[in-house]
């Protein structure tokens, strides 16, 4: 009997197939963290562990609205456009919703997931596309890649104060700077 973290208890939850089995390696589960000898052991494996998964998924936690709405975004159907603002025109979004999901953009970028060390070195360790979950929602790598700089650059009119509108309403507009490095750190570790 092994108790676990709500935030590995709402992943296990979430990552569960409801009609297949499967295999997950959790290193918290996996490795005895009260054996400083085991953790050596596992972890001069892990290169072998995580290169040799047929897939990796990084569990962020519960979802928000907004991260649904980044999510979606995300995840609709891409038709070579050259900007989010063509994008966001395609789907119909309105101002509230255009808000929500650079809001959604940054607190993303914000989770503390991006600079935990260990974990990015799993991800980067990856053979396959891995797959990004918040909640049952899923996003895979690639297609945070493929619209990172567009949002990025979209934010940064938004958020940097001489850069452009200055319009997003978050408590952060005044810490621009370390705000648009976090989006730079995690657009390095997606690399």
């Amino acid at each position: 009997d092994m108790e676990i973290t709500p935030n590995l208890y709402h992943a296990l939850r979430a990552l569960r197939m409801k009609e297949n089995s499967r295999v997950l390696w959790v290193d918290s589960l996996c490795i005895n963290q009260s054996d400083n000898k085991d953790k050596e052991i596992q972890i001069s494996m892990m290169l072998e562990i995580y290169r040799s998964a047929q897939h990796v998924v990084v569990y962020l936690g519960e979802p928000n609205a907004g991260g649904l709405a980044l999510f979606s975004f995300l995840n609709r159907n891409v038709h070579e456009e050259d900007s989010v603002d063509k994008a966001i025109e395609d789907l119909g979004l309105n101002e509230r919703d255009i808000r929500e999901l650079r809001e959604a953009y940054v607190h993303f970028c914000l989770l503390p997931w991006w600079n935990r060390i260990w974990v990015q070195q799993e991800y980067s360790l990856s053979r396959t596309n891995p797959t990004f979950h918040l909640g049952r929602n899923s996003i895979q790598a690639s297609a945070l890649l493929r619209d990172w700089k567009m949002l990025q650059r979209n934010i940064a009119t938004h958020l940097i104060p001489f850069a452009g509108e200055f319009k997003l309403d978050l408590d952060v507009q005044k810490s621009w700077q370390p705000i648009m490095r976090q989006i730079l750190h995690v657009y390095g570790v997606l690399t």
